[in-house]
């Protein structure tokens, strides 16, 4: 994990999209927490956000151990909120709907200015995804963020590959999650983007706090036992 200076004013939060939700963990005593009930009849309290809108400052593909399915990887997007000084992470699935939501327009995106991720759930279908608005300047109106890459000019994004899976027909989508790995590695997209310090600085935030690793069980990721794992990891891609 890369290190980032924390502060009195802005701890780390952890968000995941459930159902149409960026949601983080919360319990019983806070009033604007929601219960949500587990298949096993376990019950767990989020707060739920329909939007998050921040500046973008990382983006990683790491591996872990899914608690079910053994080896995985998954997305960390770190994102910056300059009035309330708070970091946040994102944590997506390595591919998805809501995944390719954000991927397709990070090239579309300017990494220097805040940008708005939506959720949303389509309860017709039962699928999750995501788009992203963005106000190019301080009166101006926020704008819809196109995808860089769509399934009609996919560029040179890999196509999806149908396999069978336990005779069960499904998406593989390695060589797209070892492209987009590549890009937000490149230098030039990394060029792109703010540090921290740069970030709080201009926010007027101090910047001289010690460097701390950042690790589970400082931020209460959602990966741990005492919460469901229900990310939105299994929906159909788009293309």
């Amino acid at each position: 994990m890369p290190k980032y200076t924390d502060s009195d004013q802005g701890k780390i939060t952890y968000f995941r999209v459930v159902r149409g939700y960026f949601c983080t963990k919360s319990d019983e005593s806070n009033p604007n927490s929601v219960a949500r009930k587990t298949e096993d009849g376990r019950v767990f309290y989020d707060l739920q956000f329909r939007a998050l809108e921040g500046v973008i400052f990382d983006i990683k593909l790491e591996d872990y151990e899914h608690p079910k399915r053994g080896p995985e990887q998954r997305w960390k997007v770190f994102m910056y909120e300059p009035i309330d000084n708070e970091v946040w992470c994102v944590t997506l699935p390595a591919s998805s709907r809501v995944t390719n939501g954000l991927l397709t327009r990070l090239p579309n995106i300017d990494m220097r200015l805040p940008v708005k991720l939506v959720a949303c759930w389509f309860a017709d279908d039962e699928k999750g995804a995501l788009y992203a608005e963005q106000a190019p300047g301080l009166d101006s109106k926020y704008v819809k963020i196109q995808p860089y890459w769509t399934r009609d000019n996919p560029g040179n994004l890999p196509e999806l590959k149908q396999v069978t899976v336990n005779n069960k027909v499904t998406w593989d989508s390695t060589d797209r999650i070892k492209y987009f790995d590549r890009y937000v590695n490149d230098e030039r997209f990394k060029s792109k983007l703010l540090t921290l310090d740069e970030l709080r600085a201009s926010a007027g935030h101090k910047t001289e706090a010690p460097a701390v690793e950042i690790t589970k069980a400082q931020v209460g990721d959602f990966e741990g036992p005492d919460h469901p794992d229900d990310l939105d990891d299994t929906d159909d891609l788009p293309f």
